[in-house]
């Protein structure tokens, strides 16, 4: 079912009294290793930030069985140096990809000579041209602990 609210303020900017929370059925505990050990594919993915803004890197998984989003370790901060950012996608997410929001290659190419398997993705606003309206925004969402 679409969750109407929540696609008026994420993809058509509408203030509509989230507080800006995305989803809004949060559980904050330990994701234990068996629970991982049985996920079947990880997502990854980060965001550049800009000046002060912060970098962010985030791990996750979804189980489309239980209709469940786990997010399993992030990194965020501003001020990471290429390397350190790059030290940080490997400590995270092995050698696996991560796709990263950002328009400009050069930073992905940076990444990519250190040893992340860096790519760009669609931003957002594509994305939202190209996506029907969010169906599953409710899902339950599970944070590892060490992530919050």
């Amino acid at each position: 079912q679409e969750n109407e609210r929540t696609y008026r303020w994420m993809y058509l900017g509408e203030a509509t009294g989230t507080g800006g929370a995305v989803f809004e059925n949060v559980e904050i505990r330990r994701i234990t290793d068996e629970e991982i050990s049985r996920m079947a594919y990880f997502y990854n993915g980060g965001d550049f930030g800009w000046i002060v803004d912060p970098d962010v890197l985030i791990r996750c998984a979804y189980n489309r069985k239980t209709k469940i989003l786990y997010i399993i370790g992030e990194v965020y901060g501003p001020g990471h140096s290429i390397a350190m950012l790059a030290d940080k996608c490997k400590q995270l997410c092995g050698h696996e990809y991560i796709r990263f929001d950002y328009q400009e290659g050069r930073t992905i190419g940076e990444l990519k000579q250190h040893g992340v398997r860096a790519q760009n993705t669609i931003r957002s606003a594509e994305l939202s041209q190209r996506c029907p309206p969010l169906r599953s925004v409710q899902i339950p969402v599970v944070v590892s602990a060490a992530s919050s």
